[in-house]
């Protein structure tokens, strides 16, 4: 216990329990918000880290250091049996319980998934009006004109980079809210080039 400003607040330990983004405190409840909040954070600092490595990179080389990193990745996730379960993956996922939304699982989750679908479609729609998306486009375009007129290219490509990774990391959540399931054979290259197309 600590005393700030004259009142006794109790600190508890928090742990993240490595199922989808559930996290648990001392005291044994559970919060997948707080979960959530966690795993956007760390996909965000991913995206980061990324973005930084691929500065020098353009054009069809970047599609391809892409691909070989999400294959690393995977082989990575595929070999540390400890932690993601390995070929097997990670399975009983706890789906949350909305019994107001309707009786089985699918019509539960049928329009929270809705909402976070709108949201972030507006939010992208917010971005591309804001100077942020114009940005991106003129960089998109032309990167050296973009950095004629004053734009700085590198920061735009990071900007991207961290929210491509939390609009990622928010879709890989909801995915495995709604399978129940997730395993590194879920997201080989064929799959990636799939969802591109």
């Amino acid at each position: 216990e600590v005393d700030v400003r004259g009142r006794d607040v109790k600190v508890e330990r928090v742990v993240i329990v490595c199922d989808c983004g559930t996290v648990v405190n001392s005291r044994g409840v559970e919060s997948q918000l707080q979960g959530g909040m966690i795993y956007g954070l760390s996909a965000a600092l991913f995206g980061v880290a990324l973005g930084l490595l691929a500065m020098r990179i353009k054009g069809h080389y970047l599609a391809i250091v892409t691909l070989a990193l999400n294959e690393i990745f995977r082989q990575v996730v595929l070999n540390e049996d400890k932690v993601t379960g390995g070929p097997m993956g990670l399975r009983d996922v706890p789906a949350p319980s909305l019994p107001a939304f309707g009786a089985d699982l699918d019509q539960q989750l049928y329009l929270p998934l809705l909402l976070a679908m709108v949201a972030v479609y507006a939010i992208a729609l917010h971005l591309y009006g804001r100077r942020l998306g114009r940005q991106m486009r003129a960089v998109r375009d032309d990167e050296l004109a973009a950095e004629s007129m004053g734009v700085n290219s590198r920061s735009t490509k990071i900007r991207a980079f961290v929210l491509c990774s939390v609009f990622g990391a928010l879709a890989g959540g909801l995915y495995v809210l709604a399978n129940g399931f997730i395993s590194p054979n879920n997201f080989l290259i064929a799959e990636s080039i799939k969802l591109l197309l």
